[in-house]
C-alpha cells in the first residue's frame, strides 16, 4: 500500500465523524428515520475469505461470483446502517474497501470493484434518504476512487475521471445556493484536494474544470453559519488550488486565494495560514503576474499580526512584571499568555512561531516580482524574521521574546503603514467576487 493512499483515506476517516455532526446536528438525525439497504447476514462471516481472494491475484470464476455477493448483498448495504454504532464503523469500513480489497488486487478485479464502489456511492449521493453520515461516506469513496491505482514504485494514481465530474458539479452547485447540505460541499472538497495533487494525470479540460471549481468555491460570499466550519473548507479548496504551482490564467487562482487573506473576517492564524500558500504559486516564475493589490494585502496582514502580537507581548509583560493581580491572571484569555499556577504565565511561543513563518512564507513568494516594493518586503521580512528567530529559541527566556516582538511590530509599523494621504483600506473586494 502507497502512502500516498493511505494519507488520502486518513484525512476523511479523521473528519467523517466530526463534519457530519456539524453538518446535521445531534437532533436531525435523531428525529428522522433513513433508509438503509436489505443485508444478507449469512455473508457477515465472508470477509476473511473474500479478503485472502482480493489479495491473491488469482483468477478464480466461483471466487468472484463469491467476492461479487458479498459486496453486493453485505459489505456496501452495511455501509448504509444508520445506527450510532454502524456510524462509528463506516470510516474504518471505507478505508478497509481499498486498503484489503481494492488496492492488493488483480488489475481486472481492482477495476470491477471500483465500478462497483463507484455505483454505490452515486447512489447514495443521488439520494437523500440515506443519514448524512453515510452520504458523506460515499463522497469521501469517490474522492479516493481511481482509474489507475499507484503501485508500490513512485507512479502517481490517475484519479477517476467520472468521479472527479461528480464531485466538480457538487462542490459548484453547494458554493452557489447555500441550501445544498454543507457536508456534500465539505465531502467534495476532500476528494478535489486530492485530484488536484494528481492533476497533472488528468485530461486538461479535468484540470480546467477542477481549479474553476475550486475558484467558485474560495469566491462565494458564505460557505457556512458557522466560521470555523467555513474557513476549514475554505482553506481545503486553497490548497487544492495550490496544487496548480500557478498564479493561473488572469491571475485567477493567485487573485482566490489573496482574497482570503484580505477577509478580515478571519482569525489571523487563518489569514497567515492562507498567505503562505503564496509560496506555491511559483510567482518568481511568472513575472507577468500583477501582484500590486496581493502586496497591498501582504502588508496589512503583516500590520495585523504586528499590533494584536505587540498587544500581547504588553500583556504579558503587564502581568509578568507584577502590574495586574492573580485574579486578572486567571481571566486572561489571551492564547499567547499561559496560566501555569493561578499565580504565574508563561508565554506560549508556538503559536507565535506558526503564524510568523507562515507570515515569513507568504511575504518571501512575493519578494521576486515585487519590482518597486521589494525593499519594503524586504524590511518587513528581516524585522519577522528577527522576531521568529529569538521565539524558536529555547534558550532565550519570555520577557526577551516579547521584546523582540514589540520591535517586531515597531519596524513592521514604520515601513509598511500606509502613508496618510492613501489610508483607505484594501478591501476584499479587489480580488473579485466572481472570479
Amino acid at each position: 500500500m502507497s502512502k500516498t493512499n493511505h494519507s488520502a483515506l486518513l484525512l476523511g476517516a479523521t473528519l467523517l465523524a466530526a463534519l457530519a455532526c456539524v453538518a446535521i446536528g445531534p437532533s436531525t438525525a435523531a428525529a428522522q428515520r433513513w433508509e438503509e439497504d436489505e443485508i444478507d447476514a449469512r455473508l457477515s462471516n465472508q470477509g476473511a475469505k473474500i479478503k485472502r481472494h482480493a489479495k491473491s491475484g488469482a483468477s478464480d470464476p466461483e471466487k468472484d461470483r463469491a467476492l461479487n455477493e458479498y459486496f453486493d448483498n453485505y459489505f456496501f448495504p452495511a455501509m448504509t446502517r444508520s445506527t450510532p454504532d454502524a456510524l462509528e464503523d463506516v470510516g474504518d469500513m471505507r478505508v478497509d474497501l481499498f486498503r484489503s480489497y481494492i488496492w492488493p488486487s488483480r488489475p481486472q478485479l481492482q477495476k470491477a470493484l471500483s465500478d462497483k464502489a463507484f455505483a454505490f456511492a452515486i447512489k447514495v449521493v443521488k439520494s437523500r434518504k440515506y443519514h448524512p453520515s453515510v452520504t458523506y461516506n460515499a463522497l469521501l469513496i469517490l474522492g479516493a476512487l481511481d482509474n489507475r491505482y499507484a503501485g508500490s514504485g513512485s507512479e502517481l494514481p490517475t484519479p477517476s475521471a467520472n468521479a472527479n465530474k461528480m464531485l466538480i458539479n457538487l462542490a459548484v452547485l453547494a458554493a452557489r445556493n447555500p441550501k445544498v447540505p454543507r457536508y456534500w460541499l465539505s465531502g467534495a472538497l476532500i476528494g478535489l484536494e486530492r485530484h488536484a495533487r494528481f492533476q497533472a494525470n488528468l485530461p486538461p479540460a479535468s484540470q480546467q474544470l477542477t481549479a474553476r471549481a475550486l475558484v467558485a468555491v474560495l469566491a462565494a460570499k458564505s460557505l457556512s453559519d458557522d466560521k470555523g466550519v467555513d474557513t476549514w473548507m475554505r482553506m481545503r479548496a486553497a490548497k487544492a488550488l495550490a496544487q496548480y504551482h500557478t498564479p493561473g490564467p488572469k491571475d485567477q487562482y493567485l487573485k482566490a486565494i489573496s482574497k482570503q487573506v484580505a477577509d478580515e473576517t478571519m482569525s489571523l492564524d487563518a489569514r497567515a495560514e492562507f498567505a503562505s500558500l503564496w509560496a506555491e504559486l511559483d510567482l518568481s516564475a511568472h513575472a507577468d503576474a500583477q501582484l500590486g493589490p496581493t502586496i497591498d494585502v501582504a502588508l496589512k496582514l503583516a500590520l495585523d499580526i504586528a499590533a494584536k502580537e505587540r498587544a500581547s507581548a504588553e500583556r504579558f509583560e503587564s502581568l509578568q512584571l507584577g502590574r495586574r493581580g492573580p485574579v486578572a491572571v486567571t481571566r486572561d484569555n489571551d492564547p499567547r499568555i499561559r496560566n501555569t499556577d493561578n499565580r504565574s504565565v508563561s508565554y506560549e511561543r508556538r503559536g507565535l512561531v506558526v503564524i510568523l513563518t507562515d507570515l515569513k512564507r507568504g511575504l518571501e513568494a512575493l519578494k521576486p516580482t515585487a519590482g518597486d516594493r521589494t525593499e519594503v518586503l524586504d524590511d518587513v521580512i528581516q524585522a519577522v524574521s528577527e522576531a521568529l528567530a529569538e521565539s524558536s529559541k529555547k534558550s532565550v527566556i519570555d520577557l526577551n521574546v516579547t521584546e523582540a516582538v514589540k520591535q517586531m511590530a515597531n519596524q513592521v509599523q514604520s515601513v509598511a503603514a500606509p502613508k496618510e494621504e492613501a489610508t483607505e483600506e484594501i478591501p476584499a473586494d479587489v480580488f473579485g467576487a466572481n472570479l
